[in-house]
């Protein structure tokens, strides 16, 4: 993995994370290798809740042959190689070596459903406003990238999908056999006390594909209402952050609260009525925030993403693709609050019943046995 937990807060993070630590307490020796901006910390290693994390510099470009994370892995010596999701790492020749020079397993775990999309690093390449002479060069880069992505997948020795979806997509793209295996969270321990006006919160590390802007016009056509909008989460682009400080200054019925720390973020979701997710279809997996949501009794409303129809099918939530059709529907709700108590209680039951990681991490051990 590119990042551990503790330097990135993001839904691969926090998955990877919480499985390496559970992994590690059902007696498995578990070591991270994540990439750190901390120059101190560069080369080093530390146990962290009982898995060993090796600290190494940050690459961001052609990093496919690095020498420091090969060194590391013959060092290791692992069994199991797991790689979780389209990155640096996964995009890269040295789990593949290891699997041939050190006899390791190699684990690909699905993280979002760019995964089958052919090219698709060479696409967004291609797509972006940079100019000619930079998209040359870093077309090439992302053309090796997407043919060792693919090369991982193919030699792989278990995959494992977050849906029924994912699964019969690598049956199609890469006619591989996946294993579902539900994202997964510890069970919460916060009160679920919601406030009062109702809270509709968003949170994301905030890109142009999580479109926070959409968040931002439903807080507008609801202005009239009693709902309070509370939106989180970093802007690492200036550029963008400048546009969306814009519309948030112009917006009085939402609070823009910044980054938040995990922790922080379950605190919002106990105190939510409502999650909305508004990233462009097809760029997610299955959403961390689903999960932290429906355990602490959030009705989760989605633009696009309802992975294997679970929101529609166990009434947790609400899928639509038209804001105006949302907006219309959370006015209905304030005139039925019995049932959105239903919805909340359900949420409840579905999530610590099928996203409990205690679950999750035993069927991933069972699967390594």
């Amino acid at each position: 993995m590119p990042t551990f937990f503790s330097e990135r807060v993001g839904g691969v993070e926090i998955q990877t994370y919480l499985l390496a630590t559970h992994l590690s307490k059902l007696g498995w020796k578990v070591d991270f290798v994540s990439e750190t901006y901390d120059v101190s910390k560069i080369g080093s290693s530390e146990i962290f809740d009982g898995v060993t994390i090796h600290w190494v510099s940050k690459k961001n470009h052609f990093s496919f042959w690095r020498r420091d994370i090969q060194k590391l892995v013959r060092l290791i010596k692992p069994d199991y190689i797991y790689q979780r999701g389209r990155s640096r790492f996964t995009s890269s020749p040295i789990g593949i070596k290891a699997t041939k020079k050190l006899k390791a397993k190699l684990i690909y775990h699905c993280a979002e459903d760019n995964d089958f999309v052919r090219n698709f690093n060479f696409r967004q390449v291609h797509q972006s406003e940079k100019p000619l002479f930079k998209k040359i060069i870093l077309g090439f880069e992302a053309l090796l990238s997407d043919y060792y992505f693919h090369r991982t997948i193919q030699q792989s020795h278990l995959i494992i999908a977050q849906t029924e979806s994912q699964k019969l997509q690598f049956k199609c793209f890469f006619n591989k056999d996946a294993t579902i295996i539900r994202s997964a969270h510890e069970l919460p321990s916060e009160t679920r006390e919601k406030s009062n006006p109702p809270m509709i919160f968003w949170i994301a590390n905030t890109g142009k594909r999580k479109q926070p802007e959409k968040f931002i016009e439903l807080a507008m056509l609801l202005k009239d209402t009693p709902y309070r909008f509370v939106m989180a989460g970093p802007i690492p682009d200036k550029t963008y952050e400048k546009e969306i400080m814009k519309m948030l200054s112009e917006t009085p019925n939402i609070e823009y609260v910044g980054p938040i720390s995990w922790d922080e973020s379950n605190r919002y979701f106990a105190m939510a009525t409502y999650f909305v997710n508004t990233t462009l279809a097809g760029r997610e997996g299955f959403p961390n925030t689903y999960i932290q949501a429906w355990m602490r009794g959030t009705a989760v409303l989605t633009l696009h993403c309802d992975p294997d129809g679970l929101i529609e099918k166990h009434e947790i939530g609400y899928k639509t693709e038209s804001l105006q059709s949302l907006a219309v529907w959370l006015r209905a709700q304030l005139d039925a609050p019995e049932k959105i108590l239903l919805m909340r209680a359900r949420a409840i039951k579905y999530g610590c019943e099928h996203h409990d990681i205690q679950k999750s991490s035993t069927i991933f051990s069972d699967l390594l046995q």
